[in-house]
């Protein structure tokens, strides 16, 4: 997966633009579904102030139970800079389970 945002264009808040890119991992056996999405990440263009790039992840297991319904855990985050990663705490992420819903 690779995607270009070109915030400054369509945002006045003097955003830079991301350059993101990475691949899509999925692992399917019976009723189960994991899926990881871990992307690098970097500020481009006029308003950028990244040393280096920076690290975001998304990832899911999802649980079918029947032929129309599932229940999912979704955990997501980010390091905005790896040259200056800080503490646990200093990095955002989050882990939640989802409602169950129809697929």
């Amino acid at each position: 997966m690779a995607e270009y945002s070109p915030l400054s264009l369509f945002v006045d808040l003097d955003q830079p633009d991301e350059l993101e890119f990475g691949p899509v991992i999925e692992v399917a056996r019976k009723d189960w579904l994991a899926t990881f999405n871990p992307r690098l990440a970097r500020d481009v263009g006029e308003f950028a102030d990244q040393e280096s790039l920076g690290f975001e992840y998304a990832a899911q297991v999802n649980y079918r139970f029947a032929k129309r319904w599932s229940i999912a855990a979704l955990g997501f985050g980010e390091i905005d800079d790896l040259a200056n990663a800080g503490g646990f705490d200093d990095q955002s992420s989050r882990t939640r389970p989802l409602p169950i819903f129809a697929r």
